[in-house]
């Protein structure tokens, strides 16, 4: 009674409404309302065993002062009319036209203007009455226990706390109460008669104790107030009156900031009925600069909002602009990206609950951004389709492409790159020299070789050939790659560093090294190509054979030792040898390889055919000779000697005189061949001068061959020791010289390359002539005389 007096309640009769009786009132109220005071309860099973030693000896128990408990009462006495009543039923059920049965009038349930009024009223004297004296309603705590003054400290501090969310609650049922009020006077129906029937139903069902304490009461809150507030602006009646009152009235509700964003939104509606111009631009930006401003405190969706308006005037840069700002002021310490972006916050981290929700808020503001382009690039092709120029809208999406680039925020340019690589459109960026593209790049190419490869263009577009060329190389080495797609890698590469190396960007000894890496490494995965091809027109060839060797790349000894030598692939194995680094022991094994082909190929021969076993050689070695002869290492026709006399024949050092080099081991064997089939009787004979008509087929020099014979004859080793043996080699010697000569006069381009040397070739002769039997072999040794004569004539 006693609050009710000193607040001016409305049921308080006139005659105790005078100033000195409510002075009155209030001093009893204060100086007779007692002290909290605190209980120790004694925790008599504390003796007990089982119980825990850190369990307390006693336990506290808070009682409030009087006073409190009296303002309890009297606050809930105020708002108990109120309370449980619906605070929008009726108008929206009128609204409605009673389609849903929920939303027929249930008078007993409303609430009326009068009604609230009343309880404003006595709301309105308590708040006043308790203004500037709530922090005396009790006495300090006193260190004095004995004394009668005496307040225990921590049952003060509780019924501090307690008294100030009391006063807390009263002003929000008076914040509450205007709200309400100002609704029913901009008629609260029309402002919901759009929403959803679930949305409409739940404002049907609020009671006021649910509006002012329930987070679902504070959102639709929020939301009346924004129907309002767009209400105002689609009616053009000016926000800054409702907006007036809403700050005066309801301040927990309306912010300075709900205010200020509903102006900018003003602004945006204003200018879009404004013909393109100096005012509408002028609009336009104001409330960017507004929306700037509140950005910490504008929420995802008014986010949405403000980008679509801004879309539809076309200020694309405002767009963007506006997320980036918004997403540095809802996260200025960037904890989304260092934190929750890279997984570095489980779930049990009390830290993923704050950062998740921002990391999720950040990535949907950027997706509004990709939202964007994709509504240009769609606006480009059908404008392409209706035959429209595409001028304007090609420059609006370079202008907003160049802006993301630029843009200093590496999650948006993460979010946005991602998107654009998925779609195909990563390149359009490449144009733009710019470190926080590369550094991305470079960073996703670990990752995805799809990429690794766009990094290299990238690199390549910027002249950056040799890192590019560096780039491919590494990008080979990844899984999941079949071997084609690691050649073509191969081939890139090999192609940019030859493009560095014109350009003259090599610079140093680590730059040559990867020129050498690189062409070594295409001309090995070649080769494995090559025998993935050979081995896949096998019929016996395993599956995982082939999945091997379509995967990863191997190294010569891996396809020599699994591959070409059990397959018995002679021609991947002289190409394994010619690309290895050369070393002698390898001589042995490529002598036995050709060794193999040439037995191979005589076995092809079926008998009594006219395809002779020198045909079948013939066709092999054409077949091989022509890809290899230019290897002087795995095609071992001749070599090259160490000394070269003054006439320029090429000599024997004294280690070789007494053996036949490995490198004329083809020569060597097929006349061999050829002089066994000779001297035996009933065998197929080689048609004369074969061994050389087949190597000059094959594009073996003549000069080359010369050398050979020379050599065979000079060393006189088995089977060359007799005269009978010399003879035959002396014969195709002779022929071939024969051929030569007809070519030297007739100046062929290939005797430019190979010289003839008159001198060399006359001591030849004469070695030869000396070593036949003239009355054996009377044409050959007039065959020889005319080719030393017109050797006499040509020096």
């Amino acid at each position: 009674m006693c609050l009710a007096i000193a607040s001016g309640h409305g049921s308080v009769k006139e005659q105790y409404r005078n100033e000195a009786l409510k002075q009155k009132a209030t001093h009893l109220f204060q100086d007779q309302g007692g002290r909290p005071h605190v209980t120790n309860t004694q925790n008599v099973g504390r003796r007990t065993n089982n119980m825990d030693p850190g369990f307390p000896l006693e336990t506290p128990d808070y009682s409030f002062s009087f006073k409190h408990d009296g303002f309890a009462t009297y606050l809930a006495r105020l708002l108990r009319p109120i309370w449980r009543k619906k605070m929008f039923a009726a108008a929206i059920s009128r609204k409605s036209k009673n389609r849903d049965e929920r939303l027929k009038p249930q008078k007993s349930k409303e609430v009326g203007q009068k009604q609230l009024d009343y309880v404003k009223g006595n709301l309105l004297g308590l708040n006043e009455c308790l203004t500037g004296r709530l922090h005396r309603f009790t006495a300090a705590p006193s260190p004095e226990m004995h004394v009668p003054q005496y307040v225990d400290g921590a049952a003060w501090k509780n019924e501090q706390e307690s008294l100030y969310r009391l006063h807390q609650l009263l002003k929000m049922a008076l914040e509450g109460i205007h709200f309400v009020q100002l609704l029913l006077d901009y008629k609260v129906g029309d402002l919901v008669k759009q929403w959803e029937g679930a949305k409409r139903t739940a404002a049907y069902n609020t009671d006021f104790a649910s509006l002012i304490t329930s987070d679902d009461g504070r959102n639709l809150c929020k939301d009346l107030m924004s129907a309002l507030v767009e209400k105002q602006i689609s009616d053009q009646s000016g926000v800054n009156i409702v907006n007036d009152k809403l700050r005066q009235q309801c301040p927990s509700i309306c912010r300075d900031n709900d205010a200020a964003y509903y102006k900018g939104i003003e602004l945006l509606r204003t200018a879009t009925m404004q013909h393109p111009g100096p005012q509408q631009d002028e609009q336009v930006l104001e409330a960017f600069g507004i929306f700037k401003d509140i950005a910490e405190n504008i929420t995802s969706d008014q986010l949405s909002k403000i980008f679509s308006m801004f879309k539809s005037m076309k200020y694309y840069r405002g767009c963007i602009d506006l997320v980036l700002i918004w997403a540095n002021a809802i996260d200025p310490d960037n904890e989304a990206q260092n934190g929750g972006q890279m997984g570095m916050f489980p779930d049990s981290d009390p830290r993923s609950g704050v950062i998740r929700p921002v990391l999720q808020a950040r990535e949907g503001a950027y997706n509004l951004v990709t939202e964007l382009i994709d509504s240009l690039w769609l606006e480009k092709d059908s404008a392409r389709s209706t035959s429209r120029g595409t001028t304007s809208i090609d420059n609006i999406i370079k202008g907003v492409l160049q802006q993301i680039v630029f843009a200093k925020d590496d999650m948006f340019h993460s979010t946005v790159y991602n998107w654009l690589a998925e779609k195909g459109k990563l390149r359009l960026l490449f144009e733009y020299d710019n470190e926080d593209l590369q550094r991305y790049l470079k960073s996703t190419s670990e990752a995805k070789p799809q990429n690794a490869e766009l990094y290299a263009q990238y690199l390549v577009q910027h002249g950056k050939h040799l890192r590019a060329a560096e780039v491919l190389h590494e990008l080979t080495n990844y899984n999941g790659l079949s071997l084609e797609e690691r050649m073509r890698y191969l081939l890139k590469a090999q192609t940019e560093a030859g493009t560095a190396s014109a350009l003259g960007q090599i610079r140093n000894t680590r730059d040559e090294d990867l020129l050498v890496t690189i062409r070594e490494a295409f001309e090995i995965a070649g080769i494995q190509l090559e025998l993935f091809q050979k081995l896949k027109e096998l019929p016996d060839t395993p599956e995982d054979t082939l999945a091997q060797l379509n995967g990863e790349l191997m190294n010569l000894t891996v396809m020599y030792q699994r591959f070409a030598k059990p397959k018995k692939l002679y021609d991947m194995m002289l190409l394994i040898f010619g690309t290895a680094d050369w070393s002698d022991s390898m001589a042995p094994r490529i002598q036995a390889t050709w060794a193999d082909i040439l037995r191979e190929a005589k076995e092809t021969v079926p008998e009594g055919g006219v395809y002779t076993a020198f045909d079948a050689q013939k066709s092999k070695l054409k077949e091989l000779g022509q890809r290899f002869h230019t290897n002087k290492n795995i095609f071992p026709v001749s070599e090259y000697f160490e000394s070269v006399g003054r006439d320029g024949r090429r000599q024997r050092t004294s280690s070789e005189a007494n053996e036949i080099s490995g490198a004329e081991y083809l020569v060597d064997t097929l006349e061999h061949e050829c002089f066994e089939a000779a001297e035996t009787e009933g065998a197929t004979k080689a048609p004369e001068g074969w061994v050389v008509d087949t190597m000059r087929e094959i594009g073996v020099p003549f000069s080359e061959l010369f050398d050979v014979l020379c050599g065979l004859f000079d060393a006189k080793l088995p089977p060359w020791s007799s005269t009978k043996a010399l003879t035959f080699l002396v014969n195709d010697g002779c022929g071939l010289l024969e051929r030569w000569l007809r070519e030297v006069k007739l100046r062929t381009r290939s005797v430019e390359r190979d010289p003839f040397l008159p001198r060399t070739v006359d001591d030849a002769v004469v070695r030869w002539l000396a070593t036949i039997n003239g009355n054996e072999f009377p044409e050959l040794e007039k065959r020889l005389h005319a080719i030393s004569e017109e050797m006499h004539r040509m020096v």
